[in-house]
């Protein structure tokens, strides 16, 4: 199989957290890349890669017994970036698949409801662990999947669509940087766009009207998707780029955004 770099880098990840992916949720930007290689299987247009990997914390482990995330990732000679100076920890684990190789950040995420204890015995105290908001609705519905790695099949488990979203239209204006926060746009359009079947998600999406965080996910919609000069629509666009399929991108991509608030109401 012809894999970019990035991608030979992301199955490397998976293949060494083997023991630990049943407490693992694959999120941020290759959750696309997974919907589009395996759970769709369609011939769509590839998602963009991201450059880093993000891992969540999916459940609590009781007795575990395994070493620590970063014991076993330190034993297999991952690089680390730290990220205060003078001081040793914490640290963003790094995959380099040579030693001249841009490094490639994994990044663990949970819940704000996560206790330090259990991240200390699962990930270890060493790693940064980042605490985002809403992340149990991440973990409310996810799929369990296999994929090809290089060797083997994998399992892992991933968010539902529905799921993936709804988190991204709550968290997108909470990003620290403009550039994080065109991505979570852009695979917003991508999937609506790209799923085979975009009417049954937005049903499976405004399963969420009735919950008190969607208010802000209405809000959020309206406030960047208004119009098709509107802020959040720049964003896809610019992120998605030209596509000569499209008489009118942003008027696309408004109007997908427009369907997605509708089924919020």
């Amino acid at each position: 199989m012809n894999r970019s770099i990035q991608e030979k880098a992301f199955f490397k990840v998976l293949e060494d957290l083997r023991d630990y992916l049943p407490y693992l949720v694959i999120v941020g930007g290759w959750v696309p890349y997974i919907y589009r290689n395996y759970l769709w299987k369609g011939e769509v247009d590839k998602p963009y890669l991201t450059a880093d990997i993000d891992i969540g914390i999916r459940m609590k482990i009781e007795n575990f017994q395994q070493d620590s995330i970063y014991k076993k990732l330190t034993e297999l000679q991952y690089s680390q970036r730290h990220l205060r100076i003078g001081k040793a920890y914490p640290v963003v684990p790094e995959v380099k698949l040579t030693t001249d190789a841009v490094p490639i950040p994994v990044e663990f995420i949970s819940g704000k409801d996560v206790s330090e204890d259990y991240l200390r015995r699962l990930v270890g105290s060493q790693i940064l662990v980042n605490k985002l908001e809403y992340f149990e609705i991440i973990l409310e519905n996810v799929i369990k999947i296999k994929i090809k790695g290089e060797t083997t099949l994998i399992e892992v488990f991933i968010p539902s669509p529905e799921s993936y979203i709804f988190h991204k239209l709550l968290t997108f204006p909470l990003r620290p940087d403009q550039i994080k926060m065109r991505k979570d746009l852009y695979y917003v359009y991508y999937i609506l766009r790209f799923i085979p079947n975009s009417a049954s998600l937005l049903c499976d999406i405004s399963k969420f009207k009735h919950r008190p965080e969607c208010k802000i996910a209405r809000e959020n919609v309206d406030r960047f998707f208004s119009n098709r000069l509107s802020e959040g629509v720049l964003l896809v666009a610019g992120e998605f780029g030209p596509d000569a399929r499209m008489k009118d991108i942003r008027e696309h991509i408004l109007d997908i955004f427009q369907r997605l608030r509708a089924v919020l109401s």
